[in-house]
């Protein structure tokens, strides 16, 4: 079964899961795949490798229930599952899910919040611009003045949206507060020039 080849591959040395799936994909169909990784993810002793290895087999063979399940999981205590959600709803490209991403934009971890401002660019959801600036303004992705990768992301991905005149002047109120920092100079500069 899935859940039992799942619980073999963890047991193993190798931690690419890719043959996992082509051994799946030649033993059974995808509805069967689907329903035994969802049923494994309902498991509550499920680790997170485990998870994580569940989900990304699930967005592969079913895409709307590897969202709907990556959408439970946004919450879970492992940063390496919420990584995991975050990236299975960013590939599942479901704009209605990124909604449930915009409250990780102040994750406790780096890394997640790093994530999610990628997977909220992509997806969209209502309200993604003025989150995005609060996500540039909050005081967790800074250190000792300095930035800690995530402003840069915020920033990158505002790039990609059509801004209001406010939205503009709060990013730029912003980003003059950091004058040392290149790519903030940048965005004064041309907000600025606008």
């Amino acid at each position: 079964s899935v859940q039992r080849d799942l619980v073999q591959w963890s047991k193993g040395k190798s931690r690419d899961f890719s043959g996992l799936f082509s051994k799946w994909e030649s033993q059974f169909s995808a509805p069967t795949i689907s329903k035994g990784l969802s049923h494994f993810l309902e498991q509550s002793t499920t680790s997170e490798q485990l998870v994580y290895v569940a989900l990304m087999g699930l967005l592969r063979f079913d895409r709307i229930e590897a969202s709907k399940k990556a959408v439970s999981f946004l919450k879970h205590s492992s940063w390496v599952v919420r990584l995991a959600a975050i990236r299975v709803l960013k590939a599942a490209r479901f704009r209605s899910q990124g909604q449930h991403l915009i409250p990780l934009l102040k994750d406790p971890a780096l890394v997640v919040r790093q994530a999610v401002v990628g997977a909220v660019a992509v997806l969209r959801p209502p309200g993604a611009i003025n989150a995005l600036i609060g996500s540039l303004e909050y005081a967790d992705n800074y250190h000792k003045g300095r930035p800690l990768w995530v402003p840069e992301r915020v920033l990158a991905a505002l790039s990609t949206f059509q801004l209001s005149r406010d939205q503009k002047s709060r990013i730029k109120k912003w980003v003059s507060r950091y004058p040392k920092v290149a790519v903030f100079r940048q965005w004064r500069a041309a907000l600025d020039s606008r």
